[in-house]
């Protein structure tokens, strides 16, 4: 499947926002995170999708340490054409920290 043809992509299209949300913590009086409300630009030039940048955010870097070998950059190149470039622009943030609350909420 092409992924520039699924749907979270297809609704990108219609409202280019989104909202992107990290979390930390095991435990509820541990819990810490950081919501980002973004503006979204969305790269479909093939050459940006596949620059040296772009292996940072790769699927393929998780399974790697260092720079990507020659066979993982050919990899990259052949898929950037079924690709799409996510670009998020923070608009807004939210941030939490239930460590410093000390046991009282």
């Amino acid at each position: 499947m092409d992924v520039r043809e699924v749907a979270e992509v297809r609704n990108l299209e219609r409202n280019l926002r989104a909202t992107l949300q990290i979390e930390a913590g095991e435990e509820y009086h541990l819990l810490r995170g950081v919501m980002l409300r973004c503006d979204v630009i969305l790269h479909r030039d093939v050459e940006g999708r596949h620059r040296p940048g772009s292996w940072r955010s790769s699927p393929l870097r998780r399974r790697s340490a260092g720079e990507p070998s020659a066979e993982a950059r050919e990899l990259v190149r052949r898929q950037a054409p079924k690709r799409v470039g996510l670009q998020f622009v923070e608009r807004s943030r939210a941030t939490w920290d239930h460590r410093k609350l000390g046991g009282a909420y």
